[in-house]
C-alpha cells in the first residue's frame, strides 16, 4: 500500500526537524552546562527523546525527497510507502507527547 503526500508537507517536516535539531542540541548543551548541576531527569529524558525524534524525522524526510515517486496531479505530490507513513505518524505522535510532558514541567521549545 502507498500514500500520497504533498511534496511541500514533506519539505515542511524536514525544515521543522532541522529547526528542532538546532534548538534541542543547544538546549541540551545549555542544560548540561548549568553551573548549579541540578538536573531534572524527566526534562532531560524528554529533551533527549525530542532530539532523537528530530534526527529520525530528518532521515525519513530526506529519504523520501531523495528517492521521490512523483504523482501527476494539480499539486506536486509524492508517493510514500506504508512503512514511511507509519513512521512519520509515529514520530509526530511521539513528538506531541514529549512536548506535552515538557509543558507540564513549564518548558516550551517553541521559537519566540
Amino acid at each position: 500500500m502507498a500514500f500520497a503526500l504533498a511534496r511541500k508537507t514533506v519539505e515542511d517536516f524536514l525544515d521543522e526537524a532541522l529547526d528542532n535539531m538546532s534548538i534541542l542540541t543547544e538546549v541540551l548543551r545549555d542544560y548540561l552546562d548549568r553551573p548549579d548541576k541540578k538536573v531534572n531527569y524527566h526534562v532531560l529524558s524528554c529533551v533527549c527523546q525530542l532530539t532523537t525524534i528530530a534526527f529520525q524525522m530528518k532521515d525519513v524526510c530526506e529519504e523520501i525527497l531523495e528517492n521521490p515517486i512523483p504523482m501527476k496531479d494539480d499539486k506536486p505530490k509524492l508517493m510514500i510507502t506504508e512503512e514511511e507513513m507509519y513512521l512519520l505518524e509515529t514520530l509526530a505522535l511521539s513528538k506531541i507527547y514529549c512536548e506535552s510532558q515538557l509543558r507540564r514541567s513549564s518548558l516550551s521549545l517553541k521559537k519566540n
